[in-house]
Protein backbone atom coordinates (compact mmCIF):
# COMPACT_ATOMS: atom_id res chain seq x y z
CA UNK A 1 0.00 0.00 0.00
CA UNK A 2 0.85 3.68 0.14
CA UNK A 3 1.65 3.66 3.85
CA UNK A 4 3.83 1.65 6.19
CA UNK A 5 3.15 1.20 9.89
CA UNK A 6 5.84 3.78 10.62
CA UNK A 7 4.11 6.53 8.58
CA UNK A 8 2.14 9.18 10.47
CA UNK A 9 -0.92 10.20 8.47
CA UNK A 10 -3.17 13.13 9.29
CA UNK A 11 -6.58 12.92 7.62
CA UNK A 12 -9.14 15.71 7.97
CA UNK A 13 -12.14 13.61 6.92
CA UNK A 14 -15.19 15.03 5.19
CA UNK A 15 -18.39 14.17 7.12
CA UNK A 16 -19.74 11.97 4.28
CA UNK A 17 -16.48 10.03 4.14
CA UNK A 18 -16.64 9.61 7.92
CA UNK A 19 -20.16 8.15 7.63
CA UNK A 20 -18.95 5.72 4.98
CA UNK A 21 -15.99 4.63 7.12
CA UNK A 22 -18.20 4.13 10.15
CA UNK A 23 -21.05 2.35 8.38
CA UNK A 24 -18.66 0.01 6.54
CA UNK A 25 -16.71 -0.55 9.78
CA UNK A 26 -13.45 0.26 8.00
CA UNK A 27 -10.47 0.14 10.31
CA UNK A 28 -7.72 2.56 9.34
CA UNK A 29 -4.07 1.52 9.44
CA UNK A 30 -1.94 2.23 12.47
CA UNK A 31 -0.54 5.76 12.41
CA UNK A 32 -3.66 7.43 10.98
CA UNK A 33 -4.83 10.45 12.96
CA UNK A 34 -8.32 11.44 11.87
CA UNK A 35 -10.08 14.76 12.50
CA UNK A 36 -13.09 16.53 11.11
CA UNK A 37 -12.80 19.08 8.32
CA UNK A 38 -10.34 21.92 8.88
CA UNK A 39 -10.54 25.58 7.93
CA UNK A 40 -8.61 27.09 5.03
CA UNK A 41 -6.45 29.05 7.48
CA UNK A 42 -5.45 25.79 9.21
CA UNK A 43 -5.18 23.79 5.97
CA UNK A 44 -2.38 25.94 4.54
CA UNK A 45 0.14 25.44 7.39
CA UNK A 46 -0.89 21.78 7.64
CA UNK A 47 -0.03 21.28 3.96
CA UNK A 48 3.28 23.14 4.35
CA UNK A 49 4.30 20.70 7.15
CA UNK A 50 3.40 17.61 5.09
CA UNK A 51 5.89 15.37 3.30
CA UNK A 52 3.23 14.53 0.73
CA UNK A 53 -0.43 15.37 0.11
CA UNK A 54 -2.94 12.88 -1.28
CA UNK A 55 -6.20 14.53 -2.33
CA UNK A 56 -9.14 14.62 -4.71
CA UNK A 57 -9.48 18.39 -4.27
CA UNK A 58 -8.31 20.78 -6.95
CA UNK A 59 -7.90 23.52 -4.35
CA UNK A 60 -5.78 21.35 -2.08
CA UNK A 61 -3.74 20.25 -5.11
CA UNK A 62 -2.95 23.87 -5.95
CA UNK A 63 -2.14 24.74 -2.31
CA UNK A 64 0.27 21.79 -2.13
CA UNK A 65 1.96 22.90 -5.34
CA UNK A 66 2.36 26.50 -4.19
CA UNK A 67 3.74 25.19 -0.88
CA UNK A 68 6.30 23.01 -2.68
CA UNK A 69 4.82 19.78 -1.33
CA UNK A 70 4.50 16.72 -3.61
CA UNK A 71 0.84 15.91 -4.30
CA UNK A 72 -0.91 12.78 -5.51
CA UNK A 73 -4.32 13.37 -7.06
CA UNK A 74 -6.95 10.67 -6.64
CA UNK A 75 -10.47 10.54 -7.99
CA UNK A 76 -12.11 13.24 -10.09
CA UNK A 77 -10.63 16.70 -9.82
CA UNK A 78 -11.28 20.21 -11.02
CA UNK A 79 -7.92 19.83 -12.79
CA UNK A 80 -8.51 16.76 -15.00
CA UNK A 81 -5.30 17.53 -16.88
CA UNK A 82 -3.26 16.36 -13.88
CA UNK A 83 -5.41 13.39 -12.89
CA UNK A 84 -3.03 10.89 -14.46
CA UNK A 85 0.00 12.45 -12.74
CA UNK A 86 -0.40 10.65 -9.41
CA UNK A 87 3.32 10.12 -8.96
CA UNK A 88 3.80 13.08 -6.63
CA UNK A 89 4.75 15.41 -9.49
CA UNK A 90 1.39 17.05 -10.18
CA UNK A 91 2.94 20.41 -9.32
CA UNK A 92 5.07 20.36 -12.47
CA UNK A 93 1.99 19.72 -14.61
CA UNK A 94 0.02 22.50 -12.85
CA UNK A 95 2.87 24.93 -13.58
CA UNK A 96 2.84 23.90 -17.26
CA UNK A 97 -0.92 24.41 -17.47
CA UNK A 98 -0.78 27.79 -15.76
CA UNK A 99 2.07 28.98 -17.98
CA UNK A 100 0.13 27.96 -21.10
CA UNK A 101 -2.99 29.79 -19.95
CA UNK A 102 -1.38 33.01 -18.70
Amino acid sequence: GRFSDSDAVYWPVHPRARLTLDSAKIELPKGFRVSGPISYSLMRPTIRMAKKVITDSGGVTREAYWSGVPVEVIGPTAWPEIHSFGDGDAGKKIKEILCQRL
